[in-house]
């Protein structure tokens, strides 16, 4: 017999729900932060274990998925900054990590976008997401592209050409104006 509640089950569904969709993206912000792969992954994942904490303890603070997953960008932010405070000399924390609100609200479209475009590269036929993936969110050269998928160089270059040109042609189908430059 289950002794967990029905809520408790849909805050568990939620929070892989939010795994899933955020983590890369997380990652990403954090890196934008700290500049450092494992630390950002080391912070995302301290993070994800507070909500999880936090969905335990204070059921109701969390009514919807939205909110759960706007203070995990929250708890992410604070702990990128923490973290920077606790690594550099006072001397050394740059403007960007003593951030007003603008830096703050750019960082969050920089992550929203980022979100966008990865919904877009799931849409591309398989090898060019295939390529793509590993270009930009792995940030594979060319050369280790093509050792990787076992193409050759001149293929993979076409491959990604080909992707790219479709991602544009999505963002214009979906009037994700925020990608597309504003008209001089």
């Amino acid at each position: 017999m289950n002794n967990r509640a029905d809520g408790d089950h849909s805050k568990d569904r939620w929070l892989c729900a939010i795994y899933e969709e955020a983590w890369v993206s997380l990652i990403t912000y954090a890196y934008t932060i700290i500049r450092s792969k494992e630390e950002a992954e080391d912070v995302v994942g301290e993070s994800f274990a507070k909500l999880a904490n936090e969905l335990v303890v204070n059921k109701e603070k969390f009514p919807t998925p939205a909110n759960a997953k706007a203070y995990l960008v929250t708890i992410v932010r604070n702990a990128c900054f923490d973290w920077n405070r606790k690594k550099k000399p006072v001397s050394e924390i740059s403007a960007e990590t003593q951030a007003d609100d603008s830096v703050i609200i750019f960082e969050f479209e920089k992550y929203d976008l980022a979100q966008q475009l990865l919904t877009l590269i799931d849409e591309l036929p398989p090898q060019s997401k295939q390529v793509i993936t590993l270009f930009f969110i792995h940030g594979l050269s060319t050369t280790e592209v093509a050792k990787t998928l076992n193409l050759s160089r001149e293929v993979v270059s076409v491959y990604k050409h080909r992707a790219i040109s479709h991602l544009q042609k999505l963002v214009k189908a979906k009037k994700i104006a925020r990608f597309l430059k504003e008209p001089v």
